[in-house]
């Protein structure tokens, strides 16, 4: 018995569901297909394969004696010699405070040596200093996958909420609130899989996320035998999925499958299946966060509407 369901399979089941086309066309039309498909069915319900917890190690921060040098209006700084700064500030983009300067989170985009550059615009506006102290800061962590919905987010020895927002509403309060890295931290957003919090941690917690993250969607360049991110119980859902994104890009005299009948079809499962998902409702704490740019497709609000006003021909 079939346990997973594969790339390859599924556009086989898109040749045999489109008429004849050169192997270039059928390959681009059958991934753009699959692709969408897969993208309208994650957007139309909360399935409860999509629902992930994880739970993320914040890191203490990491304080520094060695000297470092900083100059009026440069952004490019020189550590005591033979004690540059860690590889790792620069690659995992921690932020680094320098003590004379508290509200200057530097990001590190370049280490050589004991020369130091931070990013565009992070010149150093105060006095010279000779010999300084820093510390560097993590709110920068990365997650198994890319949240959609936050369901719940909380510091686990602490048993304390800490609030979603928006990237935008998170960088504006980390803007304001520079200052207070290092202490509990009260605030996150999430990019990709990427996870920010703010302020930056004065010790180590661990952050515990519920939350329902966004469906993979294969890529044209992925293998044949890449495994499709979608259950082989609900594989005839996503069979008939396929089918109305060949039908909206094809029309209806290039599919060899009854139009009509295939959407009464698709919408009959579609019913029944988030009948029987059996998710629990759980009222998410923040809206929905964006991951990667799509629009989903027109099967998500109105599946006969929107499908069948995507013909190309009639």
């Amino acid at each position: 018995m079939e346990t997973e369901i594969t790339f390859t399979r599924i556009k086989e089941f898109c040749s045999d569901m489109a008429n004849s086309m050169s192997d270039n066309a059928a390959d681009r039309v059958f991934t753009r297909a699959i692709q969408d498909a897969l993208r309208s069915l994650a957007g139309v319900h909360n399935w409860k394969h999509l629902r992930e917890r994880a739970t993320v190690q914040l890191l203490a921060p990491e304080s520094h004696t060695v000297a470092i040098n900083a100059t009026q209006g440069k952004r490019e700084f020189t550590t005591e010699s033979g004690k540059g700064m860690a590889t790792k500030y620069k690659t995992e983009l921690w932020d680094v405070i320098l003590a004379a300067d508290s509200t200057l989170a530097l990001r590190i985009v370049e280490i050589l040596n004991d020369d130091v550059k931070a990013d565009v615009g992070q010149e150093w506006l105060e006095a010279d200093v000779a010999a300084g102290t820093y510390t560097a800061y993590k709110s920068r962590y990365e997650l198994p996958s890319s949240p959609k919905l936050i369901y719940s987010s909380r510091l686990v020895q602490e048993n304390l909420p800490i609030d979603p927002c928006s990237n935008a509403e998170y960088e504006n309060y980390r803007a304001i609130n520079i200052g207070s890295a290092g202490s509990q931290p009260n605030r996150f957003t999430t990019k990709g899989k990427l996870l920010f919090v703010w302020p930056a941690p004065d010790q180590a917690y661990q952050l515990a996320l519920d939350y329902q993250r966004h469906v993979n969607v294969p890529e044209a360049t992925d293998d044949d035998h890449l495994v499709i991110d979608w259950p082989i119980e609900l594989e005839h859902l996503l069979r008939s999925a396929v089918q109305l994104e060949l039908l909206g890009v094809l029309g209806r005299k290039k599919v060899n499958f009854d139009p009509d009948e295939t959407l009464r079809r698709f919408q009959e499962r579609l019913f029944g299946n988030k009948a029987n998902d059996q998710h629990a409702r759980v009222r998410p704490r923040q809206m929905k966060l964006r991951g990667p740019g799509w629009a989903p497709a027109a099967i998500c609000n109105d599946p006969m509407r929107g499908l069948l006003s995507r013909h190309v021909d009639e």
